[in-house]
């Protein structure tokens, strides 16, 4: 048994600001195994990824329609990062293709994205593999929707990086040759979301 709690259901939030920002808190589906903390304070970055793998076997675009879907998709995700013997949620935040953020882990727990670098970054990850394609417009919005979510809540700016642009990464991760296309797009629409 992996310890998810497949009955525990999102719970809707809405952080206020100019505009509202809606995000689905499922912190209490996974559970937490590892509990290495930090302030917030020790949050200088916000890492950004793919998850990078496929829904279903021929899936080559996630594009799941319901919460359930998503669900199903961060369970497997979850699951995938026992092979690894980090039995918890390893990103702070995952966004849908279909126009939904979800809040997977608490910011003051340290995750497991970034090698030699999770105590100072927060991890979003966006569901599907930006490879060889861009993430569609409703997913660069969710990108910076949720690091919207993150500055409101630490009060303060802190930049935006490409899990690859970390110092001793060998990843395509958060996709390549075309995330540094999309990435400022995504800073554009943070920087006025954010309302800083």
């Amino acid at each position: 048994m992996d310890g998810i709690n497949t009955k525990a259901r999102p719970r809707k939030m809405t952080i206020p600001g100019n505009p509202p920002i809606t995000i689905w808190d499922i912190r209490h589906r996974y559970p937490v195994n590892h509990r290495r903390t930090r302030s917030l304070s020790a949050i200088q970055q916000i890492a950004i990824h793919h998850d990078g793998v496929n829904f279903d076997a021929g899936d080559q675009d996630y594009d799941g329609s319901t919460v359930d879907e998503d669900l199903s998709r961060m369970d497997a995700d979850y699951r995938s990062f026992a092979r690894f013997n980090w039995y918890d949620m390893a990103y702070h935040m995952m966004v849908s293709p279909n126009g939904r953020a979800y809040y997977t882990r608490t910011s003051t727990l340290v995750g497991a994205h970034v090698k030699y670098h999770n105590t100072p970054t927060l991890g979003i990850a966006g569901m599907g593999d930006y490879r060889f394609h861009w993430p569609s417009g409703v997913m660069l919005f969710l990108y910076a929707g949720a690091a919207a979510v993150v500055r409101r809540g630490l009060w303060r700016k802190v930049p935006i990086r490409g899990h690859r642009d970390f110092t001793r990464q060998s990843t395509a991760c958060p996709g390549e040759p075309t995330y540094r296309q999309w990435l400022p797009v995504v800073d554009l629409v943070l920087n006025w979301a954010d309302g800083f």
